[in-house]
């Protein structure tokens, strides 16, 4: 599967072959993708836009450590 390629203005269309994570355009609505882009569940719109996912781990909490 070719992945699709984002337009200029960063969006991608429903159908397009995709992987990762998306909103939708119209109402925010998240999916994670590893094959085509539906239409929105939500609102049924057709527009998505990459949603960056921050991969950088949080260190531990020390509890009861002063």
């Amino acid at each position: 599967m070719s992945i699709a390629v984002a337009a200029p203005n960063g969006t991608l269309h429903a159908g397009q072959a995709a992987r990762g994570e998306f909103r939708c355009a119209d109402c925010g609505y998240g999916v994670t993708i590893r094959r085509a882009l539906p239409a929105c569940p939500m609102c049924r719109g057709e527009d998505w836009e990459a949603w960056p996912t921050a991969r950088v781990a949080a260190p531990p909490l020390r509890l009861g450590v002063r």
